[in-house]
């Protein structure tokens, strides 16, 4: 499993992982709502989201989306097929490390 910044192209499937997630957030047509979209393209072009991707695959398995400002945690997802294997605690960690590194 690699973690590294999300990618403007990979916005697609932040979607899929946000159609899979849908009924854990409550909102089934998250995946299509603009504002969710919105937010996802924000938050990649800002350096506050992380994707996780199976290496064998290439699959972007999980997202991460953070505030630097707050220093929280605003959305977290990973396919259910890839759960329970740590990628969301990888993906914190990351996250953790992301924030007490100086912006570039």
């Amino acid at each position: 499993m690699n973690i590294r910044f999300a990618k403007p192209y990979e916005l697609d499937e932040w979607r899929v992982v946000a159609k899979d997630v849908s009924e854990i957030f409550g909102s089934p047509k998250m995946a299509d709502d603009p504002e969710f979209i919105d937010y996802a393209e924000r938050k990649i072009t800002q350096k506050e989201a992380l994707t996780a991707f199976d290496e064998t695959t290439g699959k972007c398995v999980g997202f991460i989306g953070f505030s630097r400002h707050f220093n929280r945690v605003t959305w977290l997802g990973v396919l259910e097929s890839y759960r329970n294997q740590g990628i969301g605690s990888k993906l914190l960690k990351q996250r953790s490390t992301i924030l007490i590194l100086p912006r570039k």
